[in-house]
């Protein structure tokens, strides 16, 4: 099976994009969204004592790891996608992510595999979007400097054309500053 390596922004796999933003949020995850896709804010809307990163060296230490076969995702297929980020001085993580098609409505829904992943939807406009985040358990490191989340995402029963993962991540050393 072939795993790919997402690093950066608005990248297309196949069908795939991603466009990740780096933000700080709630420890318990914030269960409304707050991924900065399109009609969305991000965790910056409460936690704004700082910007939303969307380049740089912080930023490229972001993977989202999806085991596509053939180049894109299958239709009604179910897919473990894995989520890390690795920093030294860094001891609370979090993350929201959802999937949409070229219309901005959900493309496919997420599941939980373990205590580290919550799953919910919400009504965005006019319609349902579902979304994978981080459980309190899930702000702890998994080694000494880096984080990993994983989880699954079963894709739409039909082929929607390209699906933007949108994907805030946050990091903190729990200053409180």
């Amino acid at each position: 099976m072939k795993t790919k390596v997402i690093k950066s922004a608005v990248l297309l796999l196949g069908l795939m994009s991603v466009t990740i933003y780096q933000i700080h949020s709630s420890s318990g995850g914030a269960s409304t969204p707050k991924t900065g896709a399109p009609s969305e804010t991000t965790c910056t809307s409460c936690h704004n004592t700082y910007s939303v990163q969307t380049s740089g060296t912080k930023y490229d230490k972001i993977k989202l790891s999806i085991p596509f076969t053939g180049g894109g995702y299958i239709p009604d297929s179910t897919y473990r996608v894995t989520i890390s980020y690795r920093e030294t001085n860094i001891t609370k993580y979090g993350f929201q992510i959802t999937a949409l098609n070229s219309k901005n409505e959900a493309a496919g829904t997420f599941t939980n595999i373990n205590s580290r992943v919550q799953t919910f939807s919400s009504t965005v406009g006019s319609g349902t979007r579902y979304y994978a985040e981080h459980t309190g358990t899930g702000t702890s490191a998994v080694s000494g400097d880096s984080v990993a989340w994983t989880f699954e995402w079963k894709a739409p029963n039909s082929n929607v054309g390209d699906v933007k993962f949108y994907l805030a991540l946050n990091v903190t050393n729990s200053s409180s500053g």
